[in-house]
């Protein structure tokens, strides 16, 4: 068997793009939720429609189709979680989904934890609408859409108590998403229709409003937020809207003081839903997806369908992913709104997941990395580049190998094979240009050391 490492990570200054390639991993259907177990991100799960749920273990390779409970009905299964410390405990709710269903044994069996106390449908339609305290994630929150009420589990979801209410709203008025912040547990901020936010800074139990973005129409609906992790206090969420009269309603918005104050960065005409935040070393990059949250029959075209961003903070660069080979769901529907993102690893490598209503997605390889992942080099190379070669050197000689070298936006630009005999190989590299790059060598022998080059 072959064992796949990275043996070198060459930094270069500036930037240089190259094309995501997508490729189908559910065709046909309708995925408004995707998820990796967090201790074992080669387990995915997905969520489909009627209480149905995908779940992987090979990274997306292959799939199987599994029930919450009895099968059936309109349900949209738009929340989906993972423990982030308990990899075996699963929850789910969404649209026309009565409450919340925890499973404790990795989607075999599923038990209701949330219900309305009188009986009444219990919607929690956003991925969301429920989020873990990072620092402690037994307790957990989550925010009813209709009605705002906040309920909170101290024991990992197994039971629920209402701990606050969202004030103020309307009959109009929808809140779908609820975040705690990383590095301060009592503060959480939620947010929905009419573009409302609101920000709590006893855990949970007093809410006030902290900014509503200036000029807004009530047709737009805070979807998503994710908190930075580099920089304490900075937030980020999507928007989107529903009337194609008031395009200036969608967006991308940032906080930098604990979600009291808003501002929209980017994408004032594009209606967002789904929104990652990935750490790499350069800074925090945002994959975004467009979505039409509502479909009112007067709407005509809204910008949001079939839409994938990559934005980089650092240097406000932002790339376009949508070209993406979509497929026809189960109504015939082939323009997708982007409900998820996820990371996967196959063979230590990332990659990303996008679920979408034209099916579920996979990129290459993707080089953003949190901090702390390490690259493993078990023929002790080193590498270094100029503007026509690379150059690979080996203590010893490495046995015929394949080697790739990819882009910055994870695209195998060229690859081929070291015939084995020497230390020493030059490679041709007439693509060069000043950029992020990765050379993987795939060996079928060598133990696996860590190696992370940077060189000047």
């Amino acid at each position: 068997m072959y064992t796949s490492f990275v043996a070198a990570l060459l930094l270069i200054a500036n930037t240089f793009c190259f094309a995501q390639v997508w490729t189908v991993s559910i065709p046909n259907r309708s995925l408004y939720s995707v998820a990796a177990n967090p201790e074992n991100p080669s387990i995915l799960y997905a969520g489909n429609v009627s209480r149905t749920f995908l779940i992987s273990s090979d990274a997306g390779l292959t799939w199987e189709e599994r029930l919450i409970g009895n099968g059936g009905g309109a349900s949209e299964i738009l929340l989906f979680k993972v423990h982030p410390r308990r990899g075996s405990y699963l929850y789910a709710g969404g649209n026309a989904f009565d409450g919340i269903d925890r499973s404790t044994d990795g989607g075999e069996t599923w038990n209701r934890v949330l219900t309305s106390s009188d009986g009444s449908l219990i919607e929690f339609p956003g991925s969301s609408a429920m989020a873990f305290n990072p620092q402690n994630p037994d307790t957990m929150y989550a925010v009813r859409f209709n009605n705002g009420t906040v309920y909170r589990s101290l024991d990992a979801g197994e039971t629920w108590d209402s701990v606050g209410a969202i004030p103020g709203l309307t009959g109009i008025d929808r809140i779908r998403a609820i975040s705690v912040s990383p590095d301060s547990a009592n503060v959480l901020v939620a947010g929905g229709r009419r573009a409302f936010v609101y920000r709590s800074s006893d855990g949970g139990i007093t809410w006030n409003l902290s900014s509503q973005v200036p000029g807004v129409q009530p047709d737009m609906d805070i979807a998503n937020f994710a908190w930075s992790p580099s920089v304490p206090g900075t937030v980020y969420m999507t928007a989107g809207y529903s009337l194609r009269q008031n395009p200036v309603n969608g967006g991308l918005h940032k906080s930098t003081d604990y979600g009291q104050s808003w501002q929209r960065i980017r994408f004032q005409d594009t209606s967002l839903y789904a929104l990652m935040i990935n750490a790499t070393p350069s800074g925090d990059e945002l994959y975004i997806g467009g979505n039409q949250v509502d479909y009112p029959t007067d709407s005509g075209y809204i910008n949001g369908d079939s839409i994938a961003l990559r934005v980089r903070i650092a240097d406000s660069s932002v790339e376009d992913l949508s070209d993406v080979p979509w497929t026809e769901n189960e109504i015939g529907d082939v323009g997708s709104n982007v409900w998820g993102f996820a990371v996967t690893y196959r063979s230590g490598f990332p990659f990303l997941v996008m679920a979408s209503t034209g099916g579920l997605f996979i990129s290459d390889r993707i080089t953003g990395v949190s901090d702390g992942i390490s690259y493993s080099n078990s023929l002790n190379m080193t590498a270094h580049i100029d503007a026509n070669y690379i150059y690979l050197n080996f203590e010893s000689p490495p046995g015929v190998s394949e080697y790739r070298i990819i882009g910055l936006e994870g695209k195998t630009i060229t690859n081929g094979v070291l015939n084995g005999d020497s230390r020493a190989y030059t490679i041709p590299f007439p693509f060069f240009a000043p950029s992020l790059y990765i050379i993987q060598v795939i060996s079928p022998h060598g133990s696996v050391s860590d190696l992370l080059i940077k060189p000047n």
